[in-house]
């Protein structure tokens, strides 16, 4: 019996069969909001939608990572 983690496929499916492995789903660069995103995206007009549902429209001059 195979040990397996979560992250971890069997290699092999009955009758001697490989199994396919879908390659891990990529995420737009708008899911990240760290400090190197933020870099990216200073000096640029931004659309930012609040919790509330509001809508802000402005360019993002400086940020503060705390």
């Amino acid at each position: 019996m195979e040990n397996l983690t979560i992250a971890e496929l069997p290699h092999q499916l009955a009758g001697g069969m490989t199994a396919a492995v879908p390659p891990p789903a990529q995420l737009p660069p708008q899911m990240f909001t760290t400090a190197a995103q933020l870099l990216d995206l200073t000096d640029k007009k931004l659309m930012v939608v609040l919790r509330d549902g509001r809508k802000l429209v402005g360019v993002l001059r400086s940020w503060d990572q705390f």
